[in-house]
């Protein structure tokens, strides 16, 4: 990942309000990323509230070759006031920014290669929810660093986040797992086995 998310400090200190949570999602809107599961995830917790107490901020465009999907996406959020679509933000800066103040980064995707996005998050400090035997799966489950869900289960998709939100002071490896993506050190490495391969 770019360096500035590395050389970025956490914040450690989110003023969050005990009565209100910020889960973010960051990628495209498209059917592999299971944004209506995500959605209905969502709804299910704020749905036992009298109040609702979880907000999920969306960041990310449409896919050109899913029009259909984009426009369901944006007939179904019309009247969700704990949803707040930001469209595509390019800027590595206003994206820190959200990550800051988001208490989980929410992406269950369906058939995920590996999503760097989740990397971002951790650099932040962010602890993750993704799908169980997708790509980023079989590197994050050794780490303390989120939860693995079922990604085509609302329930268990809000159970995920549930979980998190309650053992948040388990997830300590953000900066471990994060830094390995420092491509100063991916070089050194690349360098090493071409080295010792001479």
């Amino acid at each position: 990942i770019d360096d500035i998310w590395l050389d970025s400090k956490p914040n450690t200190q989110k003023h969050t309000p005990k009565d209100f949570y910020n889960l973010l999602y960051v990628g495209q809107i498209m059917k592999r990323k299971n944004i209506f599961n995500l959605i209905e995830a969502v709804s299910l917790l704020n749905s036992k509230l009298e109040e609702p107490k979880y907000k999920l901020t969306i960041v990310g465009g449409a896919n050109a070759l899913e029009p259909d999907y984009f426009a369901k996406f944006e007939e179904q959020i019309k009247h969700l006031s704990w949803l707040d679509y930001k469209g595509k933000i390019y800027d590595k800066d206003k994206l820190i920014g959200l990550y800051g103040i988001s208490d989980v980064f929410v992406m269950p995707s369906i058939h995920e290669l590996f999503g760097l996005v989740y990397i971002e998050a951790l650099s932040q400090g962010v602890p993750v929810l993704y799908s169980k035997g997708e790509g980023i799966d079989g590197f994050l489950k050794d780490y303390s660093v989120g939860e693995g869900v079922d990604p085509n289960n609302a329930t268990l998709i809000s159970e995920g986040v549930l979980k998190i939100l309650e053992e948040k002071d388990t997830y300590t490896e953000f900066q471990h797992v994060a830094e390995q993506f420092r491509w100063k050190k991916i070089i050194e490495i690349y360098k090493r086995i071409y080295t010792d391969n001479e």
